[in-house]
């Protein structure tokens, strides 16, 4: 048995690729699933618009939808109305940080709220509260394990690409080969 501390891999991007000096959108671009969110969640989301007679959504429109929806959940206690106020910015009488109404309505951001859509499949024949994100977070998954390595997942992958079979054993219990579910800080064992 071949014992690996993770701590020993320094986490990486896969095929060269690195941060370097690109932007926050490039980085958020390159790391998640876009082709997922563009076939999927921007078509039918846009197709449940339509059929209430709004305007398709665009791909850029959703990035425009999926960056307010990040700015707005960096603060708290403002109601979704507060982000689209009359009034400028002032500490004592208009807290909000920020304002949305020159990249989006308040009207056409609650429409892709209320239509939005994040996967394709039919609901399941039994009870399953996360159906309709399970889709989404299998892509998300995927390209997680696609563009990067942690200190787990390149060892596993290394190993297990040797041709030889592994299991991976984690403080003596059997587990599916799935590094996202291994915490750094402990020690993988590859069985051969």
């Amino acid at each position: 048995m071949k014992t690996v501390h993770p701590d020993k891999e320094m986490p990486s991007f896969k095929r060269g690729w690195s941060i370097g000096s690109k932007s926050y959108l490039e980085i958020w671009l390159f790391a998640i699933p876009s082709f997922f969110l563009q076939s999927i969640v921007c078509k039918f989301t846009s197709d449940a618009l339509e059929a209430t007679s709004a305007l398709a959504l665009t791909w850029g429109e959703l990035l425009c939808y999926i960056g307010i929806r990040y700015l707005m959940s960096t603060v708290q206690g403002f109601s979704t109305d507060d982000f689209w106020g009359q009034q400028p910015f002032d500490q004592q009488t208009n807290p909000c940080p920020f304002n949305f109404a020159a990249f989006m309505s308040k009207r056409r951001f609650r429409a892709i709220t209320r239509e939005l859509r994040y996967t394709n499949a039919n609901p399941p024949p039994f009870q399953d509260k996360f159906w309709e994100v399970r889709q989404l977070i299998k892509a998300f998954n995927d390209r997680m394990m696609d563009v990067f390595n942690s200190g787990c997942a390149f060892v596993l992958m290394s190993q297990c690409q040797s041709g030889t079979t592994c299991t991976p054993v984690l403080d003596g219990s059997s587990i599916h080969a799935n590094p996202i579910l291994l915490e750094t800080s402990t020690t993988l064992h590859v069985v051969h």
